[in-house]
This record gives structure tokens, C-alpha cells and sequence, in this order.
């Protein structure tokens, strides 16, 4: 899947997200790599996946949140942690 991405300067970032474990994705790379369609080292390491965060999604629907959500929060330098385990700047 690749998702295009507009930061504040308007410039587009392609990022290649994968939605299956990493075995899987080896998997593919060698596939392709077989049908002669070279991938080089640095695309490589530039797969995000798997992607999404651990929130037992099951269905589609779910699947869809737990992977904005991650997004959400690569691009806004976060854990993706519970609020609940965050302190509260006051306290």
C-alpha cells in the first residue's frame, strides 16, 4: 500500500506501508526479486510494516483505526501508548 503524505511545506512523501508480518514481507521481496523485478537495499529498508497498532482489531473496520492511528502517531513523534500512563503535566 502506499500512502502519499503532505507535511506543512506541501512536499509529498511516498510511504510504502505493509499490513502483513515481517516474514511475509521477506517473503514478498524474494518473490519479486525471482520475476526479476530488482528492490534495492534502501527501498527495502524503507518499508514501514507491519503496520498498525496492537489494539485486537479483528475486523476491517478496526484494522482501518489501529493503522491511521499508528500513523497518526509516527508523524506525531509518539508511542502510541494508553493515555492513562501518561502523567499529567500538573501532577
Amino acid at each position: 500500500m502506499i500512502l502519499p503524505y503532505w507535511s506543512n511545506s506541501s512536499r509529498q512523501i511516498a510511504i510504502t506501508l505493509v499490513c502483513s508480518a515481517q516474514r511475509k514481507i521477506r517473503q514478498y521481496v524474494v518473490e519479486l526479486t525471482g520475476k526479476g523485478i530488482g528492490i534495492e537495499d534502501e527501498t527495502i529498508r524503507k518499508i514501514y510494516g507491519p503496520v498498525g497498532l496492537d489494539i485486537g482489531a479483528e475486523t476491517s473496520e478496526e484494522i482501518a483505526v489501529s493503522i491511521i492511528a499508528e500513523i497518526k502517531a509516527v508523524f506525531s513523534k509518539r508511542n502510541g501508548a494508553s493515555l492513562k500512563e501518561r502523567k499529567c503535566r500538573n501532577s
